[in-house]
């Protein structure tokens, strides 16, 4: 399967990041997400070569991606849309839940 992982930051999802490490079988497409939704200026190249050089250490073998939305729903779509490109497209969509995220829900609600 080619996996796309909405993780946000890889460094702070790591159980994620070693699923879909182990759901590819470290043979296929793996590409991490990462939705930044605050409106200053953030280094994204920067973000990004940090986040590569760490996840050639740990040993996953993938790729990371980072985009700037104000909107989570809007970059996640983006992300869909961006990542890949013909046969190399996800087929599968991984993203996790928050700790506590019942509680978090009907406070929402």
């Amino acid at each position: 399967p080619k996996l796309l992982v909405l993780s946000g930051n890889p460094t702070h999802r790591i159980p994620l990041i070693d699923f879909g490490n182990l759901i590819t079988k470290k043979l296929s497409l793996l590409v991490c997400s990462h939705v930044v939704t605050e409106n200053k200026p953030k280094n994204i190249g920067k973000l990004k070569e940090d986040v590569q050089g760490w996840m050639k250490k740990q040993k996953v073998s993938g790729f990371y991606n980072v985009l700037q939305n104000s909107n989570f729903e809007e970059g996640a779509s983006a992300c869909l849309a961006l990542s890949g490109l013909g046969r190399l497209a996800p087929n599968m969509l991984l993203l996790g839940f928050r700790t506590e995220w019942d509680k978090s829900f009907s406070k929402t609600m």
